[in-house]
């Protein structure tokens, strides 16, 4: 399966094409479960979620029309299992249900079952018992790819963690998680050495671990002083592979403990001051070793200048507090956030003296999406003063280029929702990505006068999810022969890619399978019937007929090679126009 890169949330506000779902979740008993949650996802994993009410019954309404599978989240005190209905711990093992307009999707009652519980107590170095600490379990199997369950230590360091399934390969990791002690796992070991425990290997519907001894980790402190002496105020930051602790910086020293051993960084953020890394940089430079249990590094002294600025206003008649923007370092190291108010007015603060790039965010407003450059397009640098103010006075930020459409099926005309629509900059190498609603609808706003190459696709999350073929701009499945678009300042251009079906999800037209008589319930993608060299997806790209073997030889009739060398020329031809 391709690895999905995006999840997008919904919002539910009472859409036209809307359904219901009810049903009533119960015990082992027939009792029914109050406050547990009921979530509905769909093919693109956005999500709605209900609450039982106390006799454990649901009723989510307004989803818009879509297949859904739905999983059971019991409450957190009980000894009660997740489910992906009807029975499956992954929500590629859920059944599908589709919500229709206008319609309720009555679940009837579905009993969680009782699952197996671990149970232990947590202590200092020293013996003593830990209170509040956040004790975790982490499913480790594929089949067993449920959601963590939680339990807080008592007075006496003692903890349960239950509603554990017992099936066949239920195997958990056990994270204990608290302020002043670094992140750490069962028995005793830091993340990746954590063990596995397994109620197959038990057993039993209960595991006892005993005693869990916290361990202290490694230390860091130091001073911060600035212009005028001693800081008093801002914090120290010290990361550490896997975890990050803030501390205070008072009367000048601060002081950090309970982090992982590894190579730690260390910078400081302080109002009025450069925001600066050890000992006295605008960069990570050196990081500090700090390897063993126990390690303790002492003097490590932070020099903070006084802070430079950027400021300026951007010109626009709308409400510019929705755009953003972001100060680069001149290797692109370090990046810090300017402060927008309504009227376009930007403030870059805790900057040390330097070279910048300043990358505006400013879609929301119809503006471009970019580092503000100059009229041959290249990006500007600012050099600002050491301890000291750069006034950009008034910048003039172009309309943006749009690019938007309508993402449909090729052949039922069906609207996909979820597509990827991508913009790829010739000019830059930039690419943006817009995910089509559930009308199919996508824009890509904000972009930069110039040359764009699109492409389409849809990423599947279950085997058995519809798919559709990628199509590249104007509408060819093969990317070789991938057109751009020219677009200009303020223009909004129009793309609708017309995506074929592809249920077995080889990246081939099921119509066109079928139409050859290959296989549509299976990935072929990769076979060569007619042995003339060329895969089912090569032949399907470009064009050819893929039980005709005739062409192996490299003729040029119509396929073969030399029709492959002519499409890979094609683009060196196209870019020289």
């Amino acid at each position: 399966m391709r690895v999905a890169i995006l999840v997008v949330a919904l919002s539910w506000v009472h859409p036209a094409h809307a359904g219901d779902f009810s049903g009533r979740v119960v015990d082992d008993q027939g009792v029914g479960v109050s406050g547990a949650s009921v979530v509905f996802y769909d093919q693109r994993l956005s999500y709605a979620i209900d609450t039982t009410s106390s006799d454990g019954s649901f009723d989510a309404r307004d989803l818009p029309s879509n297949p859904y599978r739905v999983r059971i989240l019991p409450p957190r005190e009980s000894n009660l299992v997740e489910v992906y209905l009807p029975d499956g711990f992954d929500i590629c093992a859920g059944d599908v249900f589709a919500v229709k307009r206008n319609n309720e999707v009555a679940l009837g009652d579905w009993m969680l079952s009782p699952g197996g519980s671990v149970t232990g107590r947590v202590l200092d170095s020293e013996g003593q018992p830990v209170e509040g600490v956040l004790v975790s379990s982490l499913a480790t199997s594929t089949a067993d790819a449920s959601q963590p369950r939680y339990a807080d230590s008592d007075a006496d360091g003692r903890w349960t963690l239950a509603g554990l399934s017992v099936d066949s390969g239920s195997d958990y990791q056990i994270g204990f998680a608290v302020d002043g002690w670094p992140d750490q796992s069962y028995p005793g070991v830091y993340l990746d050495d954590a063990e596995v425990i397994s109620f197959v290997t038990s057993e039993t519907d209960h595991i006892a671990l005993g005693d869990h001894r916290l361990l202290n980790g490694v230390s860091v402190s130091g001073t911060a002083v600035g212009p005028g002496g001693p800081i008093n105020g801002g914090v120290v930051e010290v990361y550490s592979p896997s975890q990050v602790v803030d501390v205070p910086i008072v009367g000048g020293v601060w002081s950090a403990s309970g982090l992982p051993p590894g190579e730690l960084l260390v910078w400081a953020e302080v109002d009025g001051l450069a925001t600066t890394y050890f000992p006295n940089a605008d960069r990570p430079q050196t990081r500090l070793a700090a390897l063993d249990e126990g390690d303790v590094v002492a003097n490590v002294d932070l020099i903070l200048p006084a802070e430079s600025r950027i400021v300026g206003r951007i010109v626009s008649d709308e409400d510019m507090s929705a755009i953003s923007l972001l100060a680069y370092n001149d290797d692109r190291t370090v990046a810090l956030s300017g402060d927008v108010d309504s009227d376009g007015f930007f403030e870059v603060h805790q900057l040390h003296g330097g070279d910048y790039t300043l990358q505006v965010f400013a879609e929301s407003v119809g503006l471009i999406s970019d580092e503000i450059r100059d009229d041959d397009g290249v990006a500007m640098v600012f050099s600002v003063p050491p301890q000291g103010v750069l006034d950009l006075g008034d910048i003039a930020i172009p309309p943006g280029a749009v690019i938007e459409g309508t993402a449909v099926d090729a052949y039922s005309g069906d609207r996909i929702y979820g597509a990827f629509i991508y913009a790829e900059s010739e000019e830059h190498g930039t690419i943006t990505l817009a995910v089509s609603d559930d009308k199919g609808r996508y824009d890509i706003s904000g972009l930069r006068q110039g040359t764009y190459r699109m492409w389409a696709d849809y990423q599947y999350y279950c085997d058995t999810d519809a798919d559709w073929v990628a199509r590249y701009w104007p509408n060819v499945a093969n990317p070789v022969l991938n057109g751009s678009i020219q677009v200009r300042t303020g223009e909004t251009v129009r793309w609708d890619p017309t995506m074929p079906p592809d249920r077995d999800h080889d990246q081939m037209d099921d119509h066109w399978e079928k139409q050859w008589g290959l296989d549509r319930q299976r990935d072929d993608g990769g076979e060569d019937p007619d042995g003339d060299g060329f895969t089912n997806l090569e032949e399907y790209q470009l064009g050819t007929d893929p039980l005709d073997g005739r062409n192996s030889g490299g003729c040029g009739c119509g396929g073969g090679r030399s029709g492959l060398l002519l499409l890979l020329m094609l683009p060196i031809f196209r870019r020289r126009r």
